[in-house]
């Protein structure tokens, strides 16, 4: 069984089906020597998938009967999404397919989720969608070439959403000539069916240009202890203790002043989604603002 991928420029071939169709017999019509292609659905197959995207790679059966080959069929192929045509496209070869041989044709099918719920206003919160592809093949043979020979299939694809994370902020515990105390805190927002975990968050926290606190979640807690639910925001604090007097001092001052004091807290998260065949994802993050001490 030979394979066909999508790519090539479309050749007639004719003239090589007229040679063929002389030697065999001078006396039956074209109808009579030229057998139809018998065209079937073979199966899809995933090809990968991510928060961004799922791939897919569809197969069709077409049988040739005939003692001589026949050039590739022009595929026209279209893929439906909740009924609605989502996205179109055409497949071109040079090649032949062989005589009394069946050949697979196949289709890659690449998905954005980008847009899908804006053009199926029913996926907006939906886990999965039926999709259906309709697939319509021309052989540039003589009788056969007016004939388009029609296949369709369809089935369920997952529809993943990227989890989101945001900063909360800062909260103050203890401001002391001692120590310094604080919490910073994350919220991972995971929309999806499936449970996510967190695997380590890297993190540097400065204030007005000064370091006030890096490291990673796992140095404090064990990280694996958060799981991120289904459908549901999770919290991450982490609680940050100043003993250098000399940054204690600045704090102080900050705090008498009164006024409002630049922060920037920047790193990376990576998240390890329970899924089959989804891999790791990282997270990078910048986020600004700006607080007051006295408050």
């Amino acid at each position: 069984m030979k394979r066909f991928a999508c790519s090539g420029m479309f050749r007639r071939g004719a003239v090589l089906i007229a040679a063929a169709l002389l030697s065999l017999s001078t006396c039956k019509t074209l109808p009579d020597l030229i057998s139809e292609p018998v065209v079937s659905f073979n199966g899809v197959s995933l090809r990968g998938v991510d928060f961004t995207k799922i791939d897919l790679l569809a197969r069709i059966n077409v049988k040739n009967g005939n003692p001589f080959a026949i050039p590739f069929p022009e595929t026209d192929w279209e893929f439906f999404i909740s009924g609605k045509s989502f996205l179109s496209g055409t497949i071109k070869s040079g090649a032949q397919l062989a005589a009394d041989s069946t050949s697979v044709v196949e289709i890659p099918l690449t998905v954005p989720y980008e847009g899908l719920d804006t053009a199926v206003s029913t996926l907006v919160n939906a886990d999965e969608a039926p999709y259906r592809v309709n697939v319509g093949l021309r052989f540039p043979v003589p009788v056969l070439q007016e004939k388009t020979f029609k296949s369709e299939f369809s089935g369920v694809i997952p529809l993943l959403k990227a989890p989101r994370l945001s900063f909360n902020g800062i909260k103050f515990n203890s401001l002391d000539p001692q120590k310094v105390e604080f919490v910073l805190t994350w919220a991972v927002e995971n929309k999806n069916s499936f449970e996510i975990k967190l695997d380590k968050l890297d993190y540097a926290f400065t204030v007005d240009d000064t370091p006030w606190a890096r490291g990673q979640v796992g140095e404090q807690v064990s990280v694996r202890q958060y799981s991120l639910p289904p459908r549901k925001t999770t919290e991450i604090p982490v609680t940050v203790v100043i003993n250098s007097l000399s940054l204690i001092s600045q704090i102080a001052g900050m705090a008498m002043e009164g006024r409002d004091v630049a922060y920037n807290c920047g790193g990376q998260a990576a998240l390890l989604p329970v899924f089959p065949g989804l891999r790791p994802l990282t997270l990078s993050y910048n986020y600004n603002g700006r607080m007051n001490l006295r408050r």
